[in-house]
């Protein structure tokens, strides 16, 4: 599924959507000023293990933690 969210006036349809897919343990991809990230809830252990699975990495390795304040 691809959703195309406006950053500047963002549907609250579409935001919904993702935060149910997240709530489910989903993965997503968002881009950033450089490449795409790869975010899921960062609660929720499943999710974690197939975000390392999609980057085919070790789960002993560290990862990086991107969190808005």
């Amino acid at each position: 599924m691809l959703l195309k969210i406006n950053p500047d006036n963002p549907q609250e349809r579409l935001i919904s959507q993702v935060v149910g897919i997240l709530e489910k343990g989903g993965i997503i991809a968002y881009p950033t000023d450089t490449f795409y990230g790869i975010g899921c809830d960062i609660m929720n252990k499943k999710a974690i293990e197939q975000v390392y699975a999609i980057k085919q990495r070790d789960p002993k390795n560290r990862s990086v933690l991107s969190v808005r304040t």
